[in-house]
């Protein structure tokens, strides 16, 4: 990697190769928004996200193309770390680059400003917290919070249903639909994919069900005859699950079923390899049983009746297993669901990984949503799943910790009412950073509001409380409706990583180039 000088024309020149960027940007965020095409090698295609612009637009290489990839890098990691918000993150960013940068090629110390901004921002985003704090949104802020991320009514009002019922520690997965339309599903228990061993052994219901959970490929019973015969003479139910049931035992379980009349049901994970043997223990967990692997020293001939694990009612439709009221020990469940989000946790960097951890641990809480949407065509159908899947990730934001005005309102309301400590604010650079943080937020605020028409007036000064008067919000009528929320910790992680982002631009004395 080679270096380049970053005085101040340098930086200038830096900051307008930013431009480009961020006008494709602007014109697919807000509620104006229009739809980006990327001209791909093999066809062109609507832009998924600011991510996706950025990516298209950083691959020239050279130094004048620093300033896109270092977004590129700040938006991958928000996109990775949040699952929404980049299209604002880009712009306020952007925004304080173009500030900042002026102020340095006006003669300002880079590294005074740097940490003024630092200062400020640190202060803003605690100021956020502190006058946003209240009860957890009901269902219509939900819904609202949704529909501002990007989701349709219908899918803000669905994502927001299914929040509150699924609780914190429930999972909502959103799915890509066989059908078009918008297919919703909740419930509680253990629900995970299989397969049927075979259609004689696909029971869709069984009440009371005994499970027989087992990492191994079965193929004998061999003493366990005796109990599934004891089973259907009881009228007991039976599920095994393994990795797969054939031979002499698959023919025994068909011959209880059809002669003895033996409830039962055998199914495998539809995962593979270690995804399954996950699986298996998660169920083994959630339903108490002592899970059959070899590498725990368990067979089948070894099995008795206690290590069998049970639940209130087990039903399979569509590729689905779902356990109701399954009897694992809570206090084993729950060790397990930590264990597993803290894996998450390290695996941050490996998106993947981390989303089939969040899963099991959401899945082994009891309580799940699925919300399946299918569009006309299979691009379509990704496109609206990948906006919802955003719209989600802000609303479980929310959820958890709160909402504010929208549209960059809330951002304006904030910086106008946070008390300044003139003990600081005396200090030029900090009177600077406080400039171009509400210019900053200024010019959010009309992109959002206009995508493609940033006129008016540019804030040549920003005095304290008036921010809010420059851009015309009418505070007495509330500015902007309810019907526009953004997530109150989605909208700090932004100001933080927009702040940071920008002050180590301006901190640097050299900037990374090709």
């Amino acid at each position: 990697m080679n270096w380049i000088a970053a005085g101040p024309e340098s930086l200038a020149a830096l900051a307008r190769s930013l431009a480009p960027t961020l006008h494709a940007i602007a014109i697919t965020a807000g509620p104006n928004s229009r739809t980006c095409l990327l001209d791909g090698a093999t066809r062109i295609e609507p832009a998924g996200n600011a991510l996706s612009i950025v990516q298209a637009l950083a691959e020239e290489r050279g130094p004048g193309r620093t300033f896109p990839r270092l977004l590129r890098e700040i938006l991958f990691e928000a996109d990775r770390d949040l699952g929404d918000g980049t299209a604002r993150l880009a712009l306020l960013w952007g925004n304080l680059i173009e500030h900042g940068v002026g102020a340095v090629a006006a003669g300002a110390r880079g590294a005074a400003l740097a940490h003024a901004l630092t200062v400020l921002g640190t202060r803003f985003s605690a100021f956020l917290e502190a006058e946003h704090a209240a009860p957890a949104p009901d269902e219509a802020q939900l819904s609202a919070v949704a529909v501002s991320a990007g989701a349709s009514p219908p899918i803000g009002r669905a994502i927001a249903r299914m929040l509150l019922e699924v609780g914190p520690d429930g999972g909502i997965e959103v799915v890509e639909g066989r059908t078009q339309g918008l297919r919703i599903e909740s419930g509680r228990g253990f629900l995970f994919e299989a397969v049927a061993v075979s259609d004689a052994l696909s029971a869709t219901d069984l009440d009371p069900a005994y499970l027989l959970v087992a990492d191994e490929r079965i193929d004998e019973f061999g003493p366990l005859v005796p109990l599934l015969e004891g089973f259907a003479a009881r009228g007991k139910a039976l599920v095994v699950v393994a990795r797969d049931v054939c031979g002499a035992a698959l023919q025994a379980l068909t011959r209880n079923r059809t002669e003895n009349g033996l409830r039962v049901a055998a199914l495998r994970p539809a995962a593979v390899s270690q995804h399954a043997a996950d699986i298996l223990e998660d169920l083994a967990s959630a339903t108490g049983a002592s899970l059959v692997a070899e590498r725990f020293g368990t067979s089948v001939a070894a099995l008795r009746p206690a290590m069998l694990g049970r639940c209130a009612m087990f039903s399979f439709s569509r590729g689905r297993a779902v356990l109701q009221a399954p009897e694992g020990d809570p206090e084993a469940v729950a060790l397990r669901r930590r264990l597993l989000l803290a894996e998450a946790e390290r695996q941050k960097y490996l998106t993947l990984d981390r989303t089939r951890l969040t899963v099991r641990a959401a899945r082994l809480a009891g309580h799940w949503g699925r919300l399946a949407i299918g569009g006309r065509t299979e691009r379509e159908t990704l496109i609206i799943t990948q906006g919802a899947r955003r719209a989600l990730a802000s609303a479980q934001a929310a959820a958890t910790g709160g909402v504010l005005p929208g549209g960059g309102v809330g951002l304006v309301d904030a910086f106008d009412r946070m008390p300044m400590d003139w003990a600081i604010a005396s200090d030029g650079a900090f009177r600077l950073a406080h400039y171009c943080l509400g210019a900053a937020i200024a010019d959010l605020v009309r992109t959002l509001s206009a995508p493609l028409e940033r006129e008016g007036p540019r804030v040549r000064a920003i005095q304290a409380g008036m921010l809010g008067r420059t851009l015309g919000l009418d505070r007495e009528a509330g500015g902007r409706t309810e019907a526009c929320l953004d997530a109150l910790p989605l909208t700090r992680q932004i100001v933080d990583r927009a702040v940071s982002g920008a002050a180590a631009v301006l901190r640097l004395g050299a900037m990374a180039g090709d």
